[in-house]
């Protein structure tokens, strides 16, 4: 059984998830510095005012960013189903993760939910 490593440029495509756009984001920095509050905010803005708090409260905290942080990024399906099937022809985690860059960690992760789906 041979592995492939993965280079720094062939690392999985993570895609934006449906969040909030930067633009917004950055708009509630500029309101936040305005003085207004998270629930006008919100309403201005056409968010959550429960997303807005949040922000507001990082905002206060020095903690409120204008752009996306890499971690908030998703792996699209293509690259869970490849890790599953890696899995079932018998890869090792190590081996899962040096062929699609995905951390062994995640693998396991998206395995295990597979193997054991949530019934409602």
């Amino acid at each position: 059984m041979t592995t492939q490593t993965v280079s720094q440029s062939a690392r999985p495509v993570r895609i934006r998830p449906d969040f909030a756009p930067d633009m917004k984001r950055r708009h509630a920095a500029e309101l936040f510095a305005h003085g207004l509050g998270y629930q006008k905010t919100a309403e201005i803005l056409g968010l959550s005012p429960y997303t807005v708090r949040d922000w507001a409260r990082a905002y206060k905290a020095g903690r409120f960013g204008t752009v996306l942080a890499a971690n908030q990024m998703r792996y699209s399906e293509e690259e869970r189903e490849k890790v599953l099937a890696l899995r079932a022809q018998g890869l090792s985690w190590r081996a899962i993760a040096e062929q699609t860059g995905v951390k062994m960690a995640t693998c396991r992760k998206w395995v295990m939910a597979a193997q054991n789906p949530k019934t409602e």
